[in-house]
């Protein structure tokens, strides 16, 4: 499958000891089709030659190239079998390379099963600490149960004062809260007509959406039509190349059988030759596996000093825990018999900071139960304040209807004393004359009209005294509610200051506690 190199110059194979390990990989053709095309140029250019010798001349010639050729072609048969047995000698150096590689990973498996097996050695050590800890560590759960307490404490404390502090702005809250409901009614109007404004814009919109979803179907409908023309298209178009494929194949065939019986032999002899050359390849091939192999060996070495570096590091590691261990044996001891001594004081003190905490508890309880009654008297005098203010818009609204009666009462008067001036100072035929009755009537309307003025006048004044008086008891009573407020806080702040003291207590008996703990922490 290559090019012979006919014009290059004959060389001598080359010794034994230049070659070792070196493959010649050139091939001597390139393709068939160039083989052929050379010996078809060599009969067109004798074809083409001029005629000017005689017939055994010529003859002669042909015997000459025939016998270059086959000298070529036996040194190129010289320098492949030369090839050969170089890559036979490399596959078995390749061989002997690879048993003794296999015997030093054998190797390597026995001594990292010795390391595994230390290694779970050690770690069945390190796991029996590690129970011992876990079993120091349950016993300091208990203190950590009672810090939790306390922090529970501290947080129920803290959210008294919230709600205290709640309970001062639910009232500015509720006047606030008035003023944004007159906002919101405002805003509602607002947002009505903008709403309207918007509804009909948006109906406008999906009309038109509408419109351009009925194009883009309109659309999508002819290109798909347009695309079913093109897929009958393409699958003519397959048929006719498939047809024009199967002619020149034909061709082909027709050719092949056409073709000069010499030609085709030597045809034959370059397939031999390139199912040589395949072989080539496949030695070729088992010479790179062989490479491969080798770097696989070296990886395997720096493996096998990376697996000895690791057993040191784990018989050093090994060493300390085993001192670790000794020393933590005799350390244990000695922390048993210093325990039992402290032990007593630690537990007194514990008990002594479980009953602060109970306290702190207790006095907390007390203080949200006097924090709900503060929150069932304001709401109560919220209740009255409010009945206090629907009262006042009542008395407003008898004082305006009162004052509107006075006024048409003095209407009525100074029209009736017009009338009687009227009358005083006309003509005696040009005088309005009333009756006694109708005269007696309008005084008596007049009278009641005045008693009622004073009546209402009265009850106003009394009621705005009342209102003043519930107003004044009111502020004394916010005065002394806030004053137990105060004293409310001050005592929280007491009972937070307790609870610190008691965190600080406990954090002495967390680092006493701590001292205890194993040094392998």
């Amino acid at each position: 499958m290559a090019k012979i190199r006919a014009d290059a110059p004959v060389e001598t194979p080359p010794r034994m000891s230049e070659v070792v390990g070196e493959i010649d990989t050139r091939p001597p053709f390139q393709s068939v089709r160039d083989a052929v095309s050379l010996f078809r140029q060599t009969s067109f250019s004798k074809q083409q030659q001029p005629r000017l010798s005689s017939s055994s001349s010529q003859d002669a010639t042909d015997v000459s190239e025939k016998e270059t050729q086959l000298l070529l072609a036996e040194q190129e048969m010289g320098r492949v079998q030369l090839c050969l047995d170089t890559s036979v000698k490399a596959k078995a150096r390749a061989l002997s390379a690879l048993d003794s590689a296999q015997r030093k990973a054998f190797d390597l498996r026995a001594k990292l099963e010795a390391t595994k097996h230390s290694k779970k050695s050690a770690i069945l050590t390190k796991h029996t600490m590690n129970q011992r800890l876990e079993e120091l560590q349950s016993q300091n759960q208990e203190t950590e149960r009672a810090r939790e307490d306390y922090i529970l404490a501290t947080a129920e404390l803290l959210m008294a004062r919230q709600k205290l502090a709640e309970i001062k702005q639910e009232f500015s809250i509720s006047v606030e809260e008035r003023l944004s409901e007159l906002q919101r009614a405002d805003e509602a109007e607002c947002a009505t007509v903008v709403n309207s404004q918007k509804i009909s814009d948006m109906t406008h919109e999906i009309a038109e959406m509408c419109n351009a979803a009925e194009r883009l179907k309109s659309g999508a409908d002819r290109i798909k039509k347009e695309e079913e023309k093109i897929n009958e298209e393409r699958v003519d178009m397959e048929e006719t190349y498939g047809d024009m494929k199967q002619e020149a194949e034909l061709r082909l065939e027709d050719l092949r059988r056409g073709c000069d019986p010499e030609l085709r032999k030597d045809i034959d002899e370059l397939e031999e030759i390139s199912a040589e050359n395949e072989l080539l390849r496949e030695e070729i091939k088992l010479a790179m596996e062989l490479k491969e192999a080798e770097s696989a060996m070296r990886e395997i070495c720096d493996e096998e000093r990376l697996y000895r570096s690791l057993v040191g590091s784990l018989t050093v590691e090994l060493d300390g825990v085993q001192r670790e261990n000794r020393d933590l044996k005799g350390k244990e001891n000695e922390r048993e018999a210093f325990e039992e001594v402290e032990w007593v004081e630690a537990s007194r003190k514990v008990d002594e900071i479980i009953s602060e905490a109970e306290r702190t508890r207790q006095e907390a309880e007390e203080m949200r139960m006097q924090v709900d009654e503060l929150r069932r008297e304001t709401s109560g005098r919220r209740t009255v304040m409010g009945e206090a203010v629907k009262q006042l818009e009542i008395v407003g609204r008898a004082v305006v209807k009162a004052k509107t009666a006075e006024k048409r009462a003095v209407e009525d008067m100074r029209v009736l004393t017009d009338k009687k001036e009227s009358l005083k100072h006309d003509e005696p035929d040009k005088k309005i004359r009333i009756s006694l009755k109708e005269y007696e009537e309008l005084r008596g309307k007049h009278e009641e009209s005045e008693r009622m003025v004073q009546y209402k006048a009265k009850t106003v004044a009394v009621q705005l005294e009342e209102i003043k008086e519930s107003r004044v008891e009111g502020e004394i009573m916010l005065e002394e509610k806030m004053k137990e407020m105060e004293e409310v806080e001050e005592a929280i702040d007491s009972a937070l200051r307790n609870a610190e003291i008691a965190e600080e207590a406990h954090c002495i008996v967390d680092a006493e506690l701590r001292k205890w703990k194993p040094q392998e922490l």
